[in-house]
């Protein structure tokens, strides 16, 4: 670091007065000698015992003895008449000395001689630098070969000066060494002053700052300081806005209003325990083969209906239970499309009332989806969430959600506009049309009453007739599986199924992950914490 004011002014100290502050003062700018810098001076040793902000003191040249053998050394570099500290008037003054640094020991032996003196400071040059700053602190030529110990032994700060500045104030030390009348401009002095005075030159640094930080550092540190404290507010706020989006989605998902499998968002599967406490039963058909005596009593203890041609008994249930009516018309399994057997084939039942082959849904609900092939209805139970919720997962769940309200808002609009033209037809004939095509159409899934809002978007969709499937299938599936008998058949099929379910799964994660990326950037980072901005 460099003091930041440094200056040498020529000072008239009155004869037989023992303190600068007792009558000391500057010589007339005329006629004295006055130099002022700024920024030249570097910190070699910083001790400041005192804690002085500004350092002053009589200039002189700390003399070492002549028998020590860096006096001859170090004579050449220094006038003859150099101010020493024989040349100081008697008195408590403070003195801050100017010397060339040299060898490792004519250092030390100026060291030796200023802590003598008790010097307030010590300034030293290199003799051969001709730049107008000195080398910096860091540079090897200001080390002395003891792991800097010398900066502790000596307690007063240590400053180095440029090479030529140095050299320039040892001149004029020099010429102010004499008395009144050796001086430059001599007898005009002693026409203003007593002849008897002494004139010295006196330096005084400003070191207040010298060791502190710049203020455009203070202001840059300032700014910083007040950026990240925004960054870190902002950063609590959105981490308290996302982590109650998590909560409320998983809530939603818990509650069963959020399917995320049927939204492309994450994959689901059944766990085998809640596989296990789906109830499996023996199916039994109307039109099938005579039932048992104990059988056909308990039919007889329920109504009949005509929305139904099957019903399902639990193959443990015993005597005189009332039997299971399942409110589908489901003579064929629609995984593996093979028909129940009366009374021997075992069949499992969703929660949407569907049933299946065990063999075939389990594996399917296991291994692929939770979804219910016929109805995408999630088979998992209300109040199960097995996955957890990401910031990435509400931001899909509310972009597709939004993405399908509007597609569903603009098919809305344009079935009112085409209907506009014609005709309205009365509320109760309408209703009843709408009757008839949901009974001519028995393979249309609709959406059940307990399904999510995201499982309804599935559910829409019409599905093949078994019929027209099973002839599908039989005409892709190789020769080779259909000769191997039954339980290859349906292994292929689950397959097949799987492998579709795989697909569309794909294809509606992609659709996600497209409506998120197709976003702005500037969407993407306020909607962090303003979802209604995405």
């Amino acid at each position: 670091m460099s003091a930041q004011d440094f200056g040498v002014v020529a000072i008239v100290i009155p004869d037989g007065v023992s303190d600068r502050s007792n009558g000391a003062r500057l010589v007339n700018d005329a006629y004295g000698f006055s130099l002022r810098a700024s920024g030249i001076v570097r910190t070699l040793s910083s001790n400041n015992p005192s804690g002085f902000d500004i350092i002053q003191g009589l200039l002189y040249y700390p003399e070492l003895d002549r028998d020590d053998p860096c006096y001859n050394e170090t004579r050449p570099l220094v006038p003859s008449n150099v101010t020493t500290r024989a040349q100081i008037p008697l008195g408590n003054y403070p003195l801050i000395s100017v010397a060339p640094w040299t060898s490792v020991d004519c250092v030390q032996s100026y060291l030796e001689v200023m802590r003598f003196d008790n010097v307030r400071a010590g300034m030293f040059f290199q003799n051969d630098n001709s730049s107008d700053r000195p080398p910096a602190v860091s540079d090897h030529i200001w080390s002395l070969n003891d792991g800097g110990q010398w900066q502790n032994d000596n307690r007063f700060p240590v400053y180095a000066l440029p090479g030529m500045f140095g050299s320039f104030i040892l001149e004029q030390l020099a010429q102010y060494s004499g008395n009144m009348s050796q001086v430059p401009y001599g007898n005009e002095l002693t026409q203003i002053y007593n002849p008897n005075d002494t004139v010295r030159l006196y330096t005084r640094m400003d070191v207040s700052s010298s060791n502190g930080i710049p203020p455009l550092w203070i202001f840059l540190i300032i700014v910083l300081a007040i950026l990240l404290a925004v960054v870190l507010v902002t950063s609590i706020i959105m981490h308290m806005v996302q982590r109650r989006q998590r909560h409320a989605l998983q809530r939603r998902v818990a509650n069963g209003e959020v399917d995320l499998e049927a939204l492309g968002i994450k994959r689901l599967n059944v766990p085998q325990d809640i596989l296990d406490k789906m109830p499996i039963y023996t199916y039994t058909s109307k039109t099938g083969a005579p039932l048992t005596q104990d059988t056909a009593t308990d039919r007889t203890a329920e109504p009949e209906t005509n929305s139904t041609d099957s019903t399902v008994v639990p193959p443990t249930t015993p005597n005189g239970s009332l039997t299971r009516e399942v409110p589908f018309s489901q003579p064929t399994c629609p995984i593996c499309l093979d028909d129940f057997v009366h009374n021997e084939s075992t069949v499992r039942e969703l929660p949407c009332n569907h049933i299946f082959h065990p063999e075939c849904i389990d594996s399917f609900l296991r291994d692929n989806s939770s979804l219910c092939p016929m109805c995408k209805k999630s088979s998992l139970p209300a109040g199960y969430c097995p996955v957890v919720v990401t910031n990435l997962m509400v931001r899909r769940e509310r972009l597709v959600r939004r993405m399908r309200q509007r597609r569903i808002a603009q098919a809305g609009q344009a079935a009112a506009a085409a209907n506009a033209p014609g005709p309205t037809m009365p509320t109760p004939i309408a209703a009843m049309n709408r009757s008839v095509r949901r009974m001519s159409t028995p393979f249309r899934s609709r959406p059940h009453p307990d399904s999510s809002a995201a499982g309804a978007h599935g559910a829409v969709a019409e599905l093949q007739p078994i019929g027209d499937r099973r002839q599908t299938l039989n005409d892709d599936m190789p020769p080779e599986i259909r000769a191997q008998g039954t339980s290859a058949r349906r292994a292929w099929r689950r397959e097949r199924l799987a492998r579709q379910e795989a697909s569309n799964y794909n294809e509606q994660a992609e659709e996600a992950r497209a409506a998120d990326v197709a976003r702005p950037l500037w969407r993407r980072v306020v909607g962090r914490v303003f979802p209604r901005f995405e």
